[in-house]
């Protein structure tokens, strides 16, 4: 049952940070806004990014069904503007990069194909974006747009062969949008994952714990919120799915061309990981990643923790689940 669900939820700093994937999966581009040395970008219009970049900014008319325009902004110290768009229920978000480029420097390690404005460039890059599928071109001479997402690269054609044709969609209200997510009770949590639902014995002082369930394409996890509304900051939550771990190993993004994942013994042995998912804040420019925790409680059982404590803290968290 799709309830209304209020996208910025989470703590101030966690909404603030723009872009960034807090579930399983890829980090989103846009933030890449970490790496420049400057303000935070504001979201604009569509007119406010074509006068802020200097050439018109032109956007998709089609998305695919659910889709929506999240974030849209310029980062001036790296000459580009990004748009993020989401999707309503979750599952596979779309990145759009459009920048002052010559072509043929940006397409290293893609293949030519065409659409109908001509010639453009598709494949992957697994150190920059691990898994997800990049559809390059230029829309006019010497301005590229680049689109990364994990939908397939006939649908990311569609969206390209849109752009600057017709009306852009409109977003739906940013901070009520429809979701493929219901809260849930513990015991609801408990049978969906088929076993007794371990959680950590160290949490916020007064934390008040409650479950969601999402349903996203091919994939179902229960978050854990475990949140004192006095000291917001203390906030943390936790995702269960089912899988196999060392596939979520591997869907670990790159940072500067580098994976972050450290393996890491926890006091009863078992094996998880620590990695780093890039982001950027404008209440907290210094910064740069959230860090993250993942582990198998049981086998095929994975949990993974994440926010804006440190890995320590979250290896002390792992280690009380019981």
């Amino acid at each position: 049952m799709n309830r209304k669900l209020k996208r910025f939820s989470l703590p101030a700093t966690a909404a603030a940070v723009l872009a960034v994937s807090l579930g399983f999966g890829v980090v989103p581009l846009a933030a890449v806004a970490a790496e420049a040395k400057q303000e935070a970008p504001r979201q604009l219009s569509q007119e406010s990014a074509s006068e802020q970049a200097g050439y018109p900014v032109k956007l998709p008319s089609y998305l695919p069904k659910g889709y929506y325009l999240s974030d849209l902004v310029y980062v001036k110290d790296l000459g580009q503007v990004l748009g993020t768009y989401f999707r309503n229920a979750g599952g596979n978000a779309a990145y759009l990069r459009i920048k002052k480029a010559e072509i043929a420097k940006e397409v290293t390690g893609l293949t030519e194909v065409t659409f109908t404005k001509g010639k453009a460039y598709a494949g992957k890059r697994p150190d920059e974006y691990g898994d997800m599928n990049l559809l390059l071109w230029e829309e006019e001479k010497g301005i590229v747009y680049q689109f990364t997402s994990g939908l397939a690269v006939d649908e990311l054609k569609k969206m390209a062969d849109s752009v600057g044709v017709g009306t852009p969609p409109t977003p739906p209200d940013q901070y009520e949008i429809v979701s493929d997510t219901q809260e849930i009770t513990a015991e609801k949590a408990a049978e969906w994952l088929g076993s007794p639902l371990l959680l950590p014995t160290k949490q916020p002082e007064g934390a008040i714990i409650s479950y969601s369930y999402t349903k996203s394409d091919n994939e179902e996890s229960v978050t854990v919120n475990f949140n004192n509304p006095t000291k917001p900051d203390d906030r943390f939550f936790i995702d269960i799915m089912k899988g196999d771990i060392q596939k979520e190993v591997g869907n670990v993004p790159y940072i500067d061309g580098k994976s972050t994942v450290k393996e890491i013994k926890l006091a009863n042995g078992t094996t998880a990981y620590a990695c780093q998912y890039k982001a950027w804040s404008p209440t907290d420019p210094n910064l740069t990643a959230l860090q993250v925790l993942f582990w198998e409680p049981s086998k095929g059982v994975i949990y993974k923790t994440f926010g804006f404590k440190s890995i320590e803290e979250y290896v002390k968290i792992a280690e009380s689940v019981k």
